[in-house]
């Protein structure tokens, strides 16, 4: 109140406390006008805060409060992708992995994450944005061992998105390295073989630049040793598919000798089949390794 007279000397000794502090409220009076400037209202003021609130509040959440946000939406972004409702899908999803990014301090919050990333990629190939699908499926693939369980479900699932968008060579190599820890896991070979045979068929008239001459040492199937010097076609960076005359043993390896090149690479049998082409023989698809198989 002292201040309050010594700027306004004038005012009346009558007025109380709360209209000497009124009196100094800052007015438009350059334009004479007596109204004071104009104020948002406190509604406007929480809608515009409680970004930042919600923000301060997520970054308080303990990891058991965390985790049991995340079981939240992503139980309902389960049940939306299970309608089909995949828009709705992704915005609870999404709001689930938010809540674990920069908070993966142990084995059970990656491996959260890496099943929410694997049913974000589900849901984005649901509405055709397969770009964004892959890249899901990469996030998830970073956190993972190529021995994990996980890891070989998500290469699968990153080969189907390949093959649904016809990288055909990419998928082909994803499938193989599945193919290269687990044979028997979800019937990749069968996967391999049907690929291939789409690959080749497909690219019949550029095969003729992809026809690799190599020697092939291995075993048949009745256990004798065979050498032969064949064509190779490569179908991808670690699978191929050759023409031999003998049958060899299923899942033996074969010793592939590059005259060329002057170096050997050792192959898996993945697949074989009797040619149909009149001259027989067989046709068999094979897993590249560039170093010996353990």
């Amino acid at each position: 109140e002292h201040i309050a007279q010594q700027v306004i000397p004038d005012l009346p000794e009558t007025n109380t406390h709360s209209a000497k502090v009124l009196a100094l409220r800052p007015t438009n009076n350059l334009m004479g006008c007596e109204e004071d400037f104009p104020t948002l209202p406190d509604t406007d003021l929480e809608q515009i805060a409680l970004p930042i609130k919600n923000e301060l509040a997520k970054n308080d959440l303990t990891l058991e409060q965390r985790g049991a946000e995340f079981d939240l939406h992503y139980n309902i972004g389960i049940a939306y992708k299970e309608m089909a409702l995949y828009i709705l899908a992704i915005e609870d999803l999404e709001k689930a992995i938010n809540l674990l990014e920069d908070h993966l301090v142990n084995r059970q919050q990656e491996q959260r994450y890496i099943q929410c990333c694997e049913t974000l990629s589900l849901c984005y190939s649901g509405v055709g944005d397969f770009h964004e699908a892959e890249e899901w499926l990469l996030k998830g693939i970073k956190l993972t061992n190529h021995r994990d369980t996980e890891y070989k479900a998500l290469r699968y699932d990153l080969a189907l998105l390949y093959e649904a968008t016809d990288r055909i060579e990419q998928a082909t190599e994803a499938f193989f390295d599945v193919y290269a820890i687990d044979i028997n896991f979800r019937r990749v070979a069968q996967k391999l073989k049907t690929l291939q045979s789409r690959y080749i068929k497909k690219a019949r008239d550029e095969r003729r630049n992809q026809l690799i001459p190599v020697l092939v040492r291995g075993k048949t199937i009745t256990g004798e040793r065979f050498e032969e010097e064949t064509l190779i076609v490569n179908v991808s960076r670690r699978g191929a598919g050759l023409h031999i005359s003998h049958q060899p043993q299923p899942n033996s390896f074969l010793e592939l000798r590059f005259s060329d090149a002057q170096r050997v690479k050792i192959a898996k049998i993945v697949w074989c089949t009797p040619a149909s082409n009149p001259t027989g023989g067989f046709q068999a698809g094979v897993l590249i390794y560039h170093e010996p198989p353990k």
